[in-house]
């Protein structure tokens, strides 16, 4: 398992408009309500209602190379 956040707030440009981007590679799979509660889940932790979770797995290429790449990893699990 690995998370990131990415966007404006991966990359220091976050204004007070801004949501919060994470981006989630999970092992195994992942259903439509794990997701939705996963997000959820993340909103009340944090305490935002601004957090948008994409779910890296089911992510096209173009956006899990964007990511990965341009995102920064704020958790990372062997896995």
């Amino acid at each position: 398992m690995a998370a990131w956040v990415f966007g404006s707030t991966g990359t220091g440009h976050a204004t007070a408009m801004s949501d919060l981007d994470l981006a989630v590679l999970i092992d195994g799979d992942i259903s439509l309500m794990e997701e939705l509660s996963l997000s959820a889940d993340l909103a009340v932790a944090l305490g935002r209602d601004d957090v948008d979770l994409l779910v890296l797995n089911s992510a096209r290429n173009d956006l899990q190379h964007a990511v990965m790449s341009q995102g920064e990893i704020i958790y990372d699990r062997i896995l």
